[in-house]
C-alpha cells in the first residue's frame, strides 16, 4: 500500500522530536524544518479553523506531544459558558484564557462584519446561526454588535 504524504510528516515530526530531546517546537525558518514547520501549522489551523483532522489524525498529533488549538467549537462553548456565568458577552480580564477568548471574540466580529457586508467571510452558515443564538446579530448594515453592545 502506498504511502501517503501525512505519513511521511508525522514519522518526520516523530523523528525531529527523538534529536530534539522530545520537542516538537520548531523554531521558524530553521534549516531543514520548513516543510515539517509549515505542515504542522498547517494541522493545527485545520483543526482550530474547521475541524478537519480526523480523529486518527488528531490522536497522532497528540501522542507525539503536539498541544493543538482550541477548535472553533470549543471557543464558541467557552464563550456560552462565558454569558451563562456572567449574563454578558463582554469578556474583560487579565489571564491568559480571557485574552484568547477576546482574540477569538475579536475574529467573529470581523467575519460577521464581512458576512453581512456581503463580503467573503470564513464563517458557515452553521457558524453564524450558533453565534446568533449566543446574541450576536446585525444592528444596521454592516455593524454586528453583541446584545447591543460592540
Amino acid at each position: 500500500f502506498p504511502i501517503s504524504f501525512s505519513d511521511i510528516m508525522f514519522y518526520k515530526l516523530e523523528e525531529y522530536k527523538l534529536a530534539n530531546n522530545g520537542s516538537v517546537e520548531i523554531p521558524p525558518g530553521e534549516k531543514g524544518s520548513v516543510a515539517l514547520q509549515r505542515w504542522l501549522n498547517a494541522q493545527c489551523r485545520g483543526y482550530r479553523d474547521s475541524a478537519s483532522l480526523t480523529p486518527e489524525q488528531m490522536e497522532r498529533l497528540e501522542k507525539i506531544g503536539v498541544v493543538l488549538p482550541p477548535s472553533w467549537d470549543d471557543m464558541h462553548d467557552r464563550l456560552a459558558a462565558h454569558q451563562a456565568a456572567t449574563g454578558t458577552l463582554d469578556v474583560n480580564g487579565d489571564d491568559a484564557d480571557d485574552e484568547g477568548l477576546r482574540s477569538w471574540i475579536k475574529a467573529q466580529k470581523l467575519a460577521l462584519v464581512k458576512h453581512f457586508q456581503g463580503k467573503p467571510a470564513a464563517l458557515s452558515n452553521e457558524r453564524l446561526e450558533k453565534l446568533k443564538s449566543l446574541g450576536y446579530a446585525p444592528s444596521r448594515p454592516g455593524i454586528v454588535r453583541p446584545n447591543g453592545i460592540i
